[in-house]
């Protein structure tokens, strides 16, 4: 089912996936709630489902991934948010905390109804979250107008390790309607966003030359570590995603300073057949990401590690290549200069 991918989820199905919910068989009850995340229920018919997925994100007797999961599956977002579901959702964004549940956390709370005290504690916890959940954190703030939290956004952003990574464009779109304090804000955060040509290269030139200390086999560690998160969204021989280009053999087509510098400026350039495009909806929603597949009467988008969006070409207004990579910039502030040296190693040796 889950791979399956259908636009709406058959009703048969959505009762399937309510037994299993409703059953709590530990051997099926995970993989019925991420098949439920991935094609969530749309329909007044899928009410049963949505129920049973509230109840196992309340339910602090089973283990924290299921429950991450079923939060993130809520069709619509979770109606209301306890603070002992707030303190798991928090706690399992630090960047220590695996992929998915980081990724499933980051889903919850994008489309959660929070309180204006959720929000606050959320502001300051976008200073240290990573750059592949910073962009859909901003989410939540769309649908506050509080100049005293809109601010609070700003002070974190001015701060987080991770704001390279993210998209002016969302970050403007998102917090359009704040109080002009914060839009004065928005205008100083991109102002750090935004580096020019000039400082990237000589960013390049420092950082080139302690790329020698690197190790390999640390490097493997680092790639496949959850601070990373590179095999969310990146081939490895048998392991990891496909949001990205497959890396398997990718130090024998790059070079260790064009290993450098895709990852510190992912922007930059893009490889064939993974150039990003921006689409802009009839109801002014811009999607940035990667066409995965089209037909004639949509397009399915990834726009992250396990992150796809379908559009229909009926709510198409733009459609045109983007200049912002999927990848997010700033891994590099995620890990420490050693860890990096080494994953650049890393990859130069895949031959």
């Amino acid at each position: 089912m889950a791979q399956a991918k259908p636009g709406e989820m058959p009703t048969i199905w959505a009762e399937a996936l309510t037994r299993l919910a409703t059953a709590a068989n530990p051997q099926l009850l995970s993989d019925a709630v991420e098949a439920a995340r991935i094609i969530p229920p749309a329909k007044k018919s899928h009410a049963g489902l949505n129920e049973a997925l509230v109840a196992l994100a309340a339910n602090a007797k089973l283990d924290a991934p299921i429950r991450l999961s079923a939060m993130a599956a809520v069709a619509s977002g979770l109606p209301q948010v306890s603070d002992e579901q707030f303190a798991l959702l928090l706690a399992s964004l630090q960047p220590e905390q695996s992929v998915p549940d980081r990724s499933a956390a980051a889903d919850a709370l994008a489309r959660a109804k929070l309180e204006t005290i959720h929000l606050a504690q959320l502001a300051d916890a976008v200073k240290t979250v990573g750059p592949l959940e910073l962009d859909r954190l901003l989410a939540p703030f769309e649908r506050s107008t509080d100049e005293k939290v809109g601010v609070l956004l700003i002070d974190a952003l001015k701060k987080a390790s991770a704001l390279s990574s993210l998209r002016p464009d969302s970050l403007q779109q998102k917090l359009a309607k704040y109080s002009p304090a914060v839009q004065q804000g928005i205008t100083e955060v991109t102002a750090l966003i935004n580096v020019d040509a000039a400082a990237q290269k000589k960013r390049l030139e420092e950082l080139l030359p302690s790329m020698a200390t690197g190790d390999v086999c640390r490097g493997q560690a680092v790639f496949n570590s959850t601070k990373s998160a590179c095999v969310a969204c990146h081939k490895f021989g048998y392991v990891g995603g496909t949001a990205g280009p497959d890396l398997t053999r990718i130090g024998g087509i790059r070079t260790e300073r064009d290993l450098l510098e895709s990852i510190l400026y992912p922007s930059l350039s893009f490889v064939r057949s993974f150039e990003s495009v921006v689409i802009v909806t009839t109801d002014g929603r811009v999607v940035n990401g990667l066409v995965k597949n089209e037909s004639a009467t949509e397009l399915l988008v990834t726009t992250g590690p396990n992150q796809e969006t379908r559009v229909p070409r009926a709510e198409i207004d733009e459609l045109r290549p983007s200049s912002v990579s999927v990848m997010p910039a700033g891994l590099e502030k995620q890990l420490t200069p050693q860890e990096f040296a080494d994953l650049v190693a890393f990859l130069k040796n895949a031959k």
